[in-house]
């Protein structure tokens, strides 16, 4: 097995609370698949990286789809009839744990689950970051009407995405089912979907496994397929990726330019909308909001702030374009504002350089 060198990835998307072994199953296997994506977890945090020589071919793809207007038109026609005819009804139906669930139409489910991280997925930066460059440098004009239906687009995926993966989400609900059915307390967030469907068959799965995954598991892809680490090398991997050195200065993707000097509130990436409702009740106006990245859920936050930082995202993001609605600076793509500042720290933003600085 070749060795994985933390200099060779860029980070993509982080959360600070266990993520379901499912949902790193369809992350993997969905369109970042193209990039060569490197998942990590422990009992605290979900790490994702991008492989820099492949995320260049997630950008080069990306622009295909993008600066096409047929191909864009056929995309977003697809993922647009894929929330109205499939995730909507799905929604609706496993808005609670369900009291039936067969085997086929679990792997049904699974199959229709997964459909929506190959389409989320090119509304992600490392698809159309490139197309958006462009754009800018070219003034094109089919770039520039994809990539403004692309932003609203990513908007309605991600509330499917939070609808999915929230807590007492459908996926919440699916594996509630499945672990009072089969197994002991949470035991099926921590299975992959071949594992989940066999359970219907009697298939006995080892508690070892599920031990050693609730402390570390990592996933990569090999050769195009979903590659599970063994315990000790997914621990040495967890601990190697998401080593942070202190700084008190950080530099971004200048999103919307502006300067201004605030004091931090953190909001991390969550799937509990309680807890984010707790950081909202924190949030001060002029307050400099530092996430993870934003999504509809945040909007609130956003509209006190002074100005926006997170740690991921491109032009596109919710960020970014949430700040340029507002008028207010933003800088995006700093990999670990979250991690280096605290909240009431006070901060410079210059969004003009694409600079952060902590003051005090």
């Amino acid at each position: 097995m070749k060795k994985f060198k933390r200099e060779d990835y860029n980070e993509l998307f982080r959360y600070e609370n266990k993520m379901t072994v499912l949902h790193s199953e369809f992350f993997a296997k969905g369109s970042m698949k193209k990039g060569g994506v490197l998942i990590t977890s422990n009992e605290k945090n979900w790490n994702s990286f991008i492989h820099k020589e492949k995320e260049k071919e997630c950008l080069k793809a990306g622009l295909d789809i993008f600066s096409s207007k047929e191909k864009y038109n056929q995309y977003s026609r697809s993922f647009r009839k894929y929330i109205k005819n499939i995730a909507k009804p799905i929604i609706l139906k496993y808005s609670k744990i369900p009291s039936r669930l067969t085997k086929s139409e679990l792997e049904l489910l699974l199959e229709d689950l997964s459909l929506l991280w190959y389409y989320y997925g090119f509304t992600e930066y490392s698809y159309h970051d490139l197309a958006h460059k462009i754009m800018l440098e070219y003034e094109d004009d089919i770039l520039k009407k994809n990539l403004a239906d692309l932003g609203r687009l990513k908007f309605i995926g991600r509330e499917i995405l939070n609808a999915y993966t929230f807590k007492d989400g459908v996926i919440s609900n699916i594996l509630e089912f499945l672990s009072q059915k089969f197994l002991k307390g949470d035991e099926a967030n921590f299975l992959l979907s071949h594992e989940l469907l066999g359970l219907f068959s009697n298939s006995k799965i080892s508690q070892d496994i599920i031990s050693n995954r609730k402390k570390y598991y990592t996933f990569s892809i090999k050769e195009g397929c979903l590659y599970e680490h063994e315990f000790k090398e997914a621990k040495k991997i967890h601990r190697e990726f998401t080593k942070i050195s202190e700084v008190d200065k950080l530099e971004g993707i200048v999103a919307n330019k502006g300067r201004v000097v605030g004091k931090v509130i953190i909001a991390p990436m969550l799937n509990d909308q309680f807890q984010v409702d707790k950081i909202i009740t924190k949030m001060e106006k002029g307050n400099i909001l530092v996430a993870q990245t934003t999504s509809p859920e945040y909007m609130p936050l956003c509209k006190l702030a002074s100005a926006i930082i997170t740690d991921q995202g491109g032009m596109l993001s919710h960020a970014a374009i949430v700040s340029r609605e507002l008028g207010i600076p933003c800088i995006v793509g700093t990999n670990i504002a979250t991690k280096i500042f605290k909240n009431g720290d006070s901060i410079e933003v210059d969004a003009f350089k694409g600079v952060i600085k902590k003051i005090t």
